[in-house]
Parts: structure tokens; C-alpha cells; sequence
């Protein structure tokens, strides 16, 4: 490798962020997330802001160029036009973000944003910076009190959780995360659903009775005859109990 090269792949690596394990957040987290917002015009806003990126999976990037037009309000559907590697795509989501976003559309026009806004836009229309989103999710964290590490695509990996826990086949979950390849979202699910799988697995019944580490065979025959006489002996009544005696 030669000097150059050498020094390209530094600022190369150097531009490279920590990774952090990924910590799925639960439906009831995000509920205090969403719920932590103030009873304002922005806390309106990134009610629904919040709702869209945990029902719909969609990156912070793509929900931040989503415009009015791009949501059909009555079935759900959302026309994600700049999705990543510029494909587009549908996804949809349900009634109770749908009323969020008609709450935020309701203060759009008190404050006379024009349509042709981003949907998700400063109360002046402006654009807003996905760093003001990272700053808005930590601090909405800490006062919601989850100690997790919150941020937009955290939102996105619990969508995607979420779907597998309710069997949702993979090629509809690597459409509606917008992957080309299936290959993508196999890998994808690999990182976020290994707590779901090891949960299933520790759930698990046997499919006999439960062994108990002895190997005579013998005694346990014996002991079960003796308790199959027991229960036949509770359930017999008094005379019949008493008529048993005179015979043995």
C-alpha cells in the first residue's frame, strides 16, 4: 500500500462513527417517547413526526422529505418518492398515526404553512435538520426516562421487530424497509432479531414430560401406578372407601 493510499484510508476510517449495539425499543417506550412531547405546536409535530418513523420504518431522511401530498389520509398509504439509492417506494401505516398527522396538518394550516412544504417542516416552513431530530430524541428520552440509546433508525429497528413477531413474511418486510436486495433485509433482521429468537427459544416446552435426571426406569413405573391409585382413591366416595377397607 503505498503513503497515499495509506493516508486515504485514514480519513476514511476516521470518518467512521462508534457503533453501538443495537437496544430494540419496546411498544411501551416509544408510547412514553411519543407522550413526552409538550401540548405545542411542536410537540405536534414531532408527535407525529415520531409516530411515522416507528409505524412506517421509514429513515429519518426519507420522513423528513415526505411532503402533505405524499399521504393518502383515508387508506394509509405513504409515497416514499426519495428513498435511498433514489428508488421509490409504498409503504403504508395505520389510523392512529394517520390522526397524528391530521392533528399536525390542523396546526400546518392555523399557521398558514404553505402545502408545498415538507410535511414535516419548522413552524415558519422551513426544513428541519435531522441533527435537530437526534437532539429532540435524546431529550425526549431522558425525560420519558428510557435509559436506551434513542435515535431515528432505533425507531426503524423496532418496526422491523415488530413485523417479524407478527409474521409477516420477509419479502413484504424488505419492501416496506425499501432494501433491494432480500439478501439486505436477512442480514438486517440477523442484527435486530436475535432477542426475539432467543426469547422464543427459552420458551420452548418439551415435548414429554419433563425428565428428572434419574435412569431407574423401574421405580418410576412404581411411582406412577402408585399415584394413579392415589387420585383413584380421592375420587371414590365414603362408602365406597369404606366398603375398599372391609375388602383389604
Amino acid at each position: 500500500m503505498t503513503r497515499r493510499e495509506t493516508r486515504r484510508t485514514r480519513k476514511v476510517s476516521g470518518r467512521k462513527g462508534k457503533k453501538y449495539p443495537i437496544e430494540l425499543l419496546r411498544s411501551d417506550e416509544v408510547v412514553s417517547l411519543i407522550d413526552a412531547n409538550r401540548r405545542c405546536s411542536t410537540g405536534v409535530r414531532n408527535r407525529s413526526l415520531i409516530a411515522v418513523l416507528w409505524r412506517s420504518g421509514l429513515r429519518l431522511g426519507e420522513a423528513l422529505a415526505l411532503r402533505a401530498r405524499d399521504i393518502d389520509l383515508s387508506t394509509g398509504k405513504i409515497n416514499v418518492r426519495s428513498g435511498k439509492g433514489g428508488r421509490q417506494r409504498i409503504c403504508g401505516t395505520d389510523t392512529m398515526t394517520i390522526s397524528l398527522i391530521e392533528q399536525w396538518l390542523a396546526v400546518r394550516k392555523e399557521l398558514g404553512i404553505n402545502s408545498r412544504c415538507q410535511l414535516f417542516s419548522t413552524l415558519k416552513g422551513g426544513q428541519i435538520r435531522q441533527e435537530y431530530v437526534r437532539q429532540m430524541l435524546s431529550r425526549l428520552a431522558a425525560r420519558a426516562g428510557i435509559t436506551k440509546r434513542v435515535h431515528a433508525h432505533a425507531l426503524r429497528h423496532s418496526f422491523a421487530s415488530e413485523l417479524v413477531n407478527e409474521g409477516l413474511p420477509i419479502t413484504e418486510i424488505r419492501d416496506s424497509l425499501g432494501h433491494k436486495h432480500l439478501s439486505t433485509t436477512a442480514v438486517y433482521l440477523n442484527m435486530i432479531a436475535p432477542h426475539e429468537r432467543v426469547k422464543k427459544l427459552h420458551d420452548r416446552k418439551w415435548p414429554i414430560e419433563e425428565p428428572d435426571g434419574s435412569d431407574n426406569n423401574g421405580d418410576d413405573e412404581i411411582d406412577d401406578d402408585a399415584a394413579k391409585l392415589v387420585r383413584i382413591f380421592a375420587e371414590l366416595t365414603d362408602e365406597q372407601r369404606a366398603a375398599l377397607k372391609k375388602i383389604l
